[in-house]
C-alpha cells in the first residue's frame, strides 16, 4: 500500500528557480550555454531537459535524490 501514499512534497524540478543550478552546470559541460531549454518529459521521480546549443543537442535528466 506504500504507492497509495501522497507524495510529500513537490519533486526538486517543480520547484521555482531549481533550474537555474542544473543549467549552469550544463553550460560548464557543454563548454557553452544553451539557447533553447524544453523539457520534453517530467515524472514524479525525474524529468528530462532538451538543451539546445551552438555545439549541438544535449539531454539532461534529472532523478530525484530519494524515491521510496
Amino acid at each position: 500500500m506504500r504507492w497509495r501514499r501522497p507524495a510529500r512534497g513537490r519533486p526538486e524540478w517543480a520547484k521555482p528557480g531549481w533550474r537555474d543550478r542544473p543549467l549552469r552546470w550544463a553550460a560548464r559541460r557543454m563548454g557553452v550555454p544553451a539557447t533553447r531549454v524544453e523539457q520534453p518529459r517530467a515524472w514524479e521521480s525525474s524529468c528530462v531537459y532538451r538543451l539546445r546549443s551552438r555545439r549541438g543537442v544535449f539531454y539532461l535528466k534529472a532523478v530525484a535524490a530519494r524515491c521510496d
